[in-house]
């Protein structure tokens, strides 16, 4: 099995970590055809792969444009349409355990934010999804992705701390700082390492703070760890978001990074 290291150094979101897998070496179109597949549940959706270069980095990013006829649904729907995708495509095991507990960790998140937000008073409901569809499409893609590179999810390491940008969002809670309110819950209740910055957009969303947390990786220094990738025999895959930054804005484009190392070495 495959050890893997992400560097959510600009950036960690949903669709970044399936197009990093691509990068990584994930077949293409059975990829694509899952993450359809799982959004067609609720609605048509379009997916282009585009190969691309963005300052000295190469990479994959991915085009999804969506229209849902179901906006939200609650937490045990969403796990039953997750379900279907991962029997018809034999997604099994720690692969599918992983998506629903990130499922499970952005509903709670979704929960609390919403209890806190109405007006002081506390609604006991079932945990409910906004954005399903792309919540759904990118759970399934990175659990088919993982599970077809041969990653051992219960090994992962994380390069800290994680960017989640500045300034505000607005949204339909209103317009608020960054990180996003269940981006800042999650990052509370699993306790990741974090810096504000290093520009005035989202870098890091609430589903990319699940994936990472549902992963419960070991998180390292990033600057004392990255030094120990040198020479290493490694794959490499760089994910580029949907954020037009330019490295001399960050340092780098926005892009997740992530390495994958042979256990068995």
């Amino acid at each position: 099995m495959k050890k893997l290291i992400i560097n959510p150094e600009f950036g960690m979101a949903g669709d970044m970590l399936s197009a990093a897998l691509i990068s990584a070496g994930v077949p293409e179109s059975p990829l694509i055809e899952v993450m359809k597949s799982a959004a067609s549940l609720l609605g048509f959706c379009k997916i282009n792969v585009k190969r691309e270069q963005r300052g000295k980095a190469t990479g994959v990013s991915l085009r999804i444009s969506l229209d849902e006829h179901i906006h939200g649904i609650e937490i045990p729907r969403a796990r039953e349409y997750l379900k279907k995708t991962f029997l018809d495509y034999g997604i099994k095991g720690e692969y599918k355990d992983f998506a629903y507990r990130a499922l499970t960790i952005l509903g709670q998140a979704e929960q609390k934010v919403h209890a806190e937000k109405a007006m002081g008073v506390h609604h006991h409901h079932t945990p409910h999804l906004h954005e399903a569809q792309d919540i759904i499409i990118d759970l399934a893609g990175a659990a088919f992705g993982l599970q077809e590179l041969d990653i051992h999810v219960s090994s992962v390491l994380c390069l800290s701390p994680v960017c989640v940008g500045g300034g505000k969002i607005t949204f339909s809670h209103g317009t608020l700082d960054i990180p996003a309110p269940a981006t800042a819950q999650i990052i509370e209740d699993y306790a990741i390492p974090f810096k504000k910055g290093p520009v005035e957009y989202e870098l890091f969303t609430p589903t990319g703070a699940a994936i990472l947390a549902a992963l419960k990786p070991e998180y390292v220094k990033r600057d004392t760890y990255r030094n120990t990738l040198s020479g290493q025999e490694i794959i490499a895959g760089t994910g580029f978001g949907s954020l037009n930054i330019s490295g001399e804005e960050t340092g780098g484009p926005n892009a997740l990074y992530i390495f994958l190392m042979d256990t068995r070495v």
